[in-house]
């Protein structure tokens, strides 16, 4: 009988020990593989932007009569002033670190700026203001080792909206109109660059600079008092810098 239990001390004791090494060994798996997964980047989001624009209209042309008879002379006109709007796109997170996505962003604008009449003789004010502007763009980025930060690189095609008006009050034409107020909407592209931090799986901040560039726009053909008839304007190229922040709200994804 004592050799029963001396035995049985001796297996229970064998038991607990193996028991306590393998309690110890899984306790550990558990806590090596704790921590939260990764955040990712694939999914759709919707977000809002605010900025700062600046403009050079160049080449803003005008032909004092027939164009055959005299050059164009030209002028250019700055413009900057405020952006605030909107943007959507989704991304897709390959392997690794590297992000791909769309985006769309539109933007009102009050970016505007004055500049004078190319000939000078009437020191006339030719007023001009971007009402907005739109683009389309893909993306490609990398991530911070821990996946939260997002440095990308975008770029695709532009639109905006030009208001042109001459600013002189009671000023008339040779067809008895007042000096008109004409607009002008023109395509381009766009190329820029941004960091993106992930705050919460959720919601996201981020700040870019874009680097947009416009055609040349349309021509107004009229005359002002004392101008040969046929006397043409026409707008330059037209390039943007823009400088953007923002929040985007992930809506899904993984």
């Amino acid at each position: 009988m004592q050799n029963l239990l001396r035995g049985g001390s001796i297996w229970l004791a064998s038991v607990s020990s193996a028991a306590l090494l393998l309690a110890g060994h899984i306790s550990a798996v558990p806590l090596a593989s704790a921590a939260p997964p990764s955040p990712s980047w694939t999914g759709c989001y919707v977000g809002g932007q605010i900025g700062r624009a600046w403009s050079s209209q160049g080449e803003v042309s005008e032909t004092f009569g027939s164009r055959l008879a005299n050059p164009a002379l030209n002028t250019s006109i700055e413009t900057s002033g405020g952006l605030f709007g909107g943007q959507v796109g989704c991304d897709t997170q390959a392997a690794s670190n590297f992000v791909v996505g769309v985006q769309g962003d539109l933007d009102a604008s009050t970016v505007s700026g004055s500049g004078f009449d190319p000939f000078g003789g009437l020191f006339l004010p030719i007023d001009v203001r971007t009402d907005w502007l739109a683009s389309a763009t893909g993306r490609l980025g990398v991530t911070s080792p821990d996946n939260r930060t997002l440095f990308y690189a975008k770029g695709g095609a532009a639109w905006e909206h030009d208001r042109w008006s001459w600013n002189a009050p009671g000023l008339a034409f040779a067809n008895g109109t007042t000096a008109p107020t004409i607009t002008d909407t023109r395509n381009g592209w766009v190329a820029g660059g941004g960091i993106e931090q992930m705050l919460t799986p959720s919601w996201r901040v981020f700040a870019e600079f874009d680097y947009y560039q416009f055609g040349h726009g349309g021509t107004f053909v009229d005359q002002f008092p004392n101008y040969p008839a046929g006397t043409i304007y026409q707008a330059g190229r037209q390039n943007v810098e823009a400088v953007k922040v923002g929040a985007n709200l992930k809506l899904f994804g993984n």
